[in-house]
């Protein structure tokens, strides 16, 4: 059984420095065959405040994709940028007398697309079959794990032939810097990106991104890889004329000694507020992504909470005040459905793609319409019922997890 959540709050706007690291960004829109560049402010941990990493990698717990060349003196310290968007538009004026309106996010670690050839092969096809037959079409999608500017033109591409609408999008690294994937070339380049329907949404501004933090001998200091690199972007809602704030995120693989194992609770404290402070005056925030650290310490209906998924949970109590979808449209007992609603499988089935969502600081409603974790079958069955032909392989190692909000 579904249930609903719906909730009326402000946000309290967060606070912060916010150092800059440029990075170039690019802008992919298939109908036009443009592409233009912006620029990304980075924003280095500030709550709670990590240490520097002179000597990144001494080799506690490597990385299963390690980096063989990390930067050996990374700035823990740039100067901070006090507009890390510096042409926004006009905050627009929300109509008090409007009907509810509703859009559709769907999140997913796509592993580069795999196809059936592959080293670490797999059938991505099969994902945006499953879109397609389904009655409300992606208006957001948060994407993980792109190979490059090229490959996220590919999916674009795609999605806006096969879904019948026009789709554009922008990426955190245009040409990742390669880490010696396990799974060979095709898997070397990593990065994130976000993508959304031109007939629903417009970029306002230019999309901007920050570094999470990884465990270094228990120490949450900022990571080098660029496949840790988050982004996002505000988007001006055309059928509201309000704005929503939007990012993808992935987090660090790496486990290691003190309170904090995997940075989990660092990476999401930083991500609140890095979006708070850039989102908090929008109507609407949503954030999603492979965070590689599950939602309960075990599978088992007995387990606790873990302390990061804790405190963003606003089901919880937790202080972020954060909307899991999947756990919002859970009905009791609540984590069995969690545990139902694994996203990963490796040598145990685990939930760790999520989403999340909150008011900003406009107030009014924002209620969980449908949440649903696409599972291998459905879009292999997609595929076979749309094409006439499937592979037995799943889309991607991860699951895509999707949510339908009213606000």
């Amino acid at each position: 059984m579904r249930r609903s959540l719906l909730v009326v709050l402000l946000a309290t706007v967060a606070c912060g420095d916010d150092a800059p690291r440029l990075q170039s960004t690019s802008t992919v829109t298939m109908d036009a065959g443009s592409d233009t560049n912006g620029w990304d402010v980075g924003t280095p941990p500030a709550m709670p405040d990590p240490a520097p990493n002179p000597n990144p990698d001494p080799n506690p717990n490597p990385d299963p994709d390690p980096n063989p060349n990390p930067d050996p003196n990374p700035d823990p310290n740039p100067d901070p940028d006090p507009n890390p968007n510096p042409n926004p538009d006009p905050t627009p004026t929300p109509d008090p007398n409007r009907g509810p309106a509703e859009f559709m996010v769907y999140t997913a670690n796509v592993e580069n697309l795999p196809t059936t050839s592959d080293t670490c092969a797999g059938d991505w096809r099969d994902l945006y079959e499953y879109m397609a037959t389904q009655t409300a079409k992606p208006d957001v999608f948060l994407v993980q794990q792109l190979s490059d500017v090229a490959q996220l033109g590919q999916l674009t591409a795609h999605m806006t032939s096969k879904l019948g609408r026009t789709y554009t999008g922008v990426i955190a690294e245009n040409d990742p810097t390669p880490f010696n994937s396990p799974c060979g070339a095709k898997k070397d380049k990593q990065t994130n990106a976000i993508i959304w329907a031109t007939d629903r949404f417009q970029a306002v501004g230019a999309a901007t991104t920050w570094q999470s933090v990884k465990n270094v001998d228990g120490a949450c200091v900022l990571d080098n890889l660029s496949r840790t690199r988050g982004i996002r972007q505000r988007l001006r809602d055309l059928q509201t004329n309000e704005d929503v704030g939007v990012a993808s995120i992935h987090w660090s693989t790496r486990n290691g000694p003190g309170p904090d194992p995997a940075c989990a609770l660092a990476n999401v404290r930083v991500t609140s507020q890095v979006l708070q402070g850039d989102f908090g005056n929008a109507s609407v925030m949503v954030f999603g992504g492979d965070t590689n650290e599950p939602d309960l310490e075990t599978a088992s209906t007995s387990a606790p909470y873990l302390p990061w998924y804790s405190d963003i949970n606003a089901g919880l109590g937790g202080p972020l005040g954060w909307i899991d979808p999947i756990w919002a449209d859970c009905s009791t007992p609540k984590k069995a459905c969690l545990i139902d609603n694994w996203t990963f499988e490796g040598n145990n089935r685990r939930r760790i793609d999520f989403m999340f969502a909150k008011r900003g600081a406009v107030p009014g409603i924002l209620e969980v319409i449908r949440a649903h974790t696409v599972t291998f079958n459905e879009a292999s069955a997609a595929d076979k019922a749309n094409t006439g032909t499937d592979s037995a392989l799943g889309y991607s190692d991860h699951r895509s997890v999707l949510a339908r909000f009213r606000y």
